[in-house]
């Protein structure tokens, strides 16, 4: 299973959430087989890729126009996605990351899950 993690905010708040995101990931027993960090930044380029529990296979630095305006980073992910959807997309939880992964659920015509603290295969189809 391809999944990306998205980080938003600064350096610090970034690591932050990769820790909490990729433990999530690692302790669920799913087989990922790509996972991505997607890392949404504003002036200057993140030098630094923060930790996390899994191998990553891909590094995706998007730069948005406005830190504080989801809108910005909103349409630069949706274009990241129409280019390579992952099929999971984890978020954190500060304000800007679920106001995202709402907005883009609904642009991308999936759904979005909030306040997630453990994941478990199940055999139920969402679609």
């Amino acid at each position: 299973m391809k999944a990306a993690i998205v980080l938003t905010g600064t350096d610090q708040a970034a690591a932050g959430q990769a820790a909490i995101l990729s433990h999530l990931m690692a302790d669920s027993g799913l087989a990922w087989t790509d996972v991505e960090i997607w890392q949404l930044f504003c002036g200057d380029v993140p030098t630094k890729v923060p930790q996390v529990d899994l191998p990553v296979t891909l590094v995706r630095l998007i730069e948005t126009l406005d830190p504080d305006l989801p809108e910005a980073g909103l349409t630069a992910l949706e274009t990241a996605c129409r280019l390579d959807l992952p099929d999971i997309l984890f978020f954190g939880a500060d304000g800007q990351a679920k106001e995202l992964a709402t907005r883009l659920g609904f642009r991308l015509g999936t759904r979005s899950c909030l306040g997630v603290e453990s994941l478990q295969r199940s055999e139920v189809n969402l679609n």
